[in-house]
């Protein structure tokens, strides 16, 4: 074809109905590797999604359910098993390690390396079959997902307040240096978990209170980290 090589790439796309690429694209790999990078970054986010359902449901914290119920077991049978974020989180993973597949056929030989090619697609389709199905899985859950407002207050009263103690650090370190703070607030903890505790509620201020760097600095404990 000599110096007409271009022209007739670009006619030959026309007759196909595609884009003249501008070069020859046989060993630039870069869509498919941007496609799995996509994919993987989708993957992170959704499957973060599901860990977080996978935690927030579970026996003993259930701070989440499903409006109609998800998947039973096999042999408890007041159990609810939440399928579409297992679901969910094991097709993450598969994608993320197929997008490390695909990028990895990014290395080719000469002009034209059939290997990498076949490497490509051999997981390619599934790469975009799971990516489809994580995104109906995190719609469904999406759609189905009940807070229960009750179960996430128990759990925070719980921790006797203690939940407050970063906020608590960040309003002692405007009186001292912050070191300084971050070591008499994790005593104040040490002291109230080891204590006979008062009402949950209290047991920070009560810390608080009754601690010679509380009373040295006058600070005192509304619940909210101001002093």
């Amino acid at each position: 074809m000599g110096e007409l090589g271009p022209q007739v790439r670009a006619a030959l796309a026309r007759e196909l109905a595609l884009a003249d690429p501008g070069h020859s694209w046989h060993s630039d790999r870069s869509a498919p590797g941007q496609l799995a990078g996509f994919a993987a970054g989708l993957a992170g986010s959704l499957g973060k999604l599901g860990e977080d359902v996978l935690a927030l449901s579970q026996s003993g914290l259930g701070e989440v359910g499903f409006r109609g119920g998800s998947g039973a077991s096999s042999t408890m049978p007041q159990k609810q098993n939440p399928v579409a974020a297992s679901a969910l989180v094991a097709l993450a993973r598969q994608v993320i390690g197929l997008a490390g597949l695909v990028q990895g056929a990014a290395l080719h030989r000469q002009q034209r390396d059939g290997a990498a090619w076949f490497s490509e697609w051999l997981n390619l389709p599934h790469l975009c079959i799971s990516t489809s199905r994580k995104l109906s899985l995190a719609n469904e859950i999406a759609e189905s997902l009940v807070p229960d407002g009750a179960a996430m207050s128990r759990l925070l009263d719980d921790s006797q307040g203690l939940i407050h103690a970063e906020a608590l650090t960040f309003a002692l370190a405007e009186q001292m240096p912050r070191p300084e703070a971050m070591a008499a607030v994790k005593e104040m903890c040490r002291e109230a978990q080891a204590s006979q505790p008062p009402p949950p509620d209290r047991a920070c201020e009560a810390a608080v209170s009754g601690h010679r760097l509380g009373r040295a600095v006058g600070l005192r404990w509304a619940g909210s980290g101001t002093g």
